[in-house]
């Protein structure tokens, strides 16, 4: 439940972002980096690994040539691509037909082509809808799609547990009952009926629709709800047929029943995104436009670099041995908030243009203002270090977390998903320093030396700085009061683990 209500609190997060960038080629881009993200899980699902990384590389041309293409003489290039793609694909299944599988390669090339159609029917529909025309109905038909998808699972789901009783295909699916399809095909018309109603509210009181909804739409809109809902389950029971056949159901069982990765997953991305927001614009907006000096930046980094390079190691070896890794985590993300706080009061109290005694050349003052940034930013590098850098070998934890619970080991499976997760962060983190920018008034350029350092942009200077860094550690405490692996735990796990490997070495001796 906790799992699902945190996806859909994402979900709709990044769908907002990207329905605000609707009419730009940023709104195809995500989509077609979420297609990729997507075709690689199935890539790693499929049991591909880093040796045949080629077959994964050679769906990214293809896949970005589908979803970006708009000139016809590009268009003309499509099939004979994906029939170079395919060919390419049995050449290496020949080639290699003691390591491949003929069945998963021929599901890896299945599924990337079904994930690439349906992310590329939005950026169709997009398309067929231009926003200079249609302006806010095309969001809503892009809505209104989603709507029914979303509308249906989540019925489905809660109506299955609430009163599920009758499997509908147990062999397929277990878990899925005739009343949860009765309550994910109900949700589905409800969902469309509702986005309409309201879309048509809005619009009425501002004047941004050009269809008039009358009664007879409404009926329309429940046989497409319907439509949608078993079009949705009969392809969610054929995926589960393939998804069970090569074992991708047990990928999923372990991202949802897996407390210590999931809370992991929250604490990384969250402390991903806070540091990734500290772009180098942002760097330059604090060096060159509030401190007064170009040159000063790299004066002062070469100062700390060392020094912080030092204090990570140190902070992450003292604590993360002395206390277990948990521990350690809180400790640093404890300590990263305290000093990020005193750098983010001296930024906003104090005046940076003591930093340097001649902006031209970036040369040092050491007055209390440099003295004091460089401590502050040396000691959270050591307490930042601990909680950025200490996730990769928590991430061992949990694959050892996973074999006490489960027995099954999956290594491969904790290095996808933060590399999922590192991907889709990153990704992020340059929009959340453009909105601040264009929140200051900087709308066709960042800020420079010699722009007017404006409250706000001080403000939002420090804020994307250290703020968003306080914030990803705060999310850092939250996270480890639910993770299970304290150090005692994982003393239990390892004896345990031990045995599990003794007993299989045994087994197969």
């Amino acid at each position: 439940m906790k799992t699902r209500i945190i996806t859909a609190i994402v979900g709709l997060a990044v769908l907002a972002v990207v329905l605000a960038f609707f009419d730009t080629i940023l709104f195809d881009l995500v989509l077609a980096a979420i297609c990729l993200l997507g075709i690689h899980e199935v890539f790693t699902a499929m049991g591909f690994g880093k040796k045949q990384w080629y077959l994964y590389a050679a769906a990214v041309p293809l896949t970005l040539l589908v979803m970006l293409s708009t000139l016809q003489m590009v268009r003309g290039l499509l099939l004979p691509a994906a029939f170079l793609t395919v060919l390419f694909y049995n050449v290496c299944q020949i080639a290699h037909v003691k390591t491949l599988d003929f069945g998963k390669l021929t599901g890896f090339v299945y599924f990337s082509g079904v994930i690439t159609f349906c992310f590329y029917s939005l950026i169709h529909l997009k398309r067929m809808l231009p926003f200079a025309e249609y302006r806010y109905d095309a969001i809503y038909f892009i809505l209104l799609i989603l709507c029914f998808a979303w509308g249906g699972d989540t019925a489905a789901y809660f109506a299955g547990r609430a009163f599920g009783r009758h499997k509908l295909a147990p062999i397929v699916s277990p878990h899925k009952t005739v009343e949860g399809a009765v309550g994910g095909v109900l949700g589905s018309m409800a969902a469309g009926c509702v986005l309409t109603l309201v879309y048509s509210l809005l619009s009425a009181k501002y004047n941004v629709i050009s269809i008039q909804v009358q009664p007879k739409h409404y009926l329309v809109l429940l046989g497409m709800g319907a439509v949608a809902s078993v079009l949705g389950i009969l392809g969610d029971l054929f995926a589960s047929s393939v998804k069970r056949q090569v074992g991708i159901k047990d990928y999923v069982d372990t991202l949802a029943h897996n407390r210590a990765i999931q809370m992991l997953v929250v604490s990384a991305s969250t402390d991903k995104l806070g540091s990734s927001v500290r772009s180098s614009a942002v760097m330059v907006a604090m060096f060159a436009c509030i401190a007064g000096s170009n040159l000063l930046q790299s004066n002062v980094t070469g100062l700390l670099t060392i020094p912080s390079t030092i204090m990570c190691f140190l902070f992450i070896s003292f604590f993360a041995t002395k206390l277990g890794q948990r521990k350690a985590m809180l400790i640093g993300s404890v300590g990263g908030l305290v000093v990020n706080g005193a750098l983010a009061a001296l930024w906003l109290l104090g005046d940076p243009t003591t930093m340097t005694s001649n902006p031209a050349t970036g040369a040092l003052n050491w007055g209390y203002f440099l003295i004091l940034h460089l401590v502050l930013s040396i000691t959270a590098a050591g307490f930042q270090g601990i909680s950025g850098n200490i996730v990769i070998p928590m991430t061992a934890d949990c694959a050892d977390y996973e074999v006490y619970r489960t027995g099954k080991y999956v290594p491969g499976l904790m290095g996808t998903l933060f590399s999922f997760v590192d991907k889709l962060v990153s990704s992020f983190a340059p929009m959340v320093a453009g909105v601040m920018f264009s929140m200051c008034g900087y709308t066709d350029h960042n800020p420079v030396m010699g722009d007017p350092v404006t409250p706000g942009l001080r403000g939002g200077v420090v804020f994307c700085a250290y703020g968003m860094i306080m914030l990803g550690l705060v999310c850092n405490l939250i996270a480890m009061k639910f993770y299970p692996l304290t150090k005692e735990k994982m003393e239990e796990i390892q004896d345990e683990v031990a045995q599990i490997k003794m007993k299989t070495m045994a087994e197969n001796a």
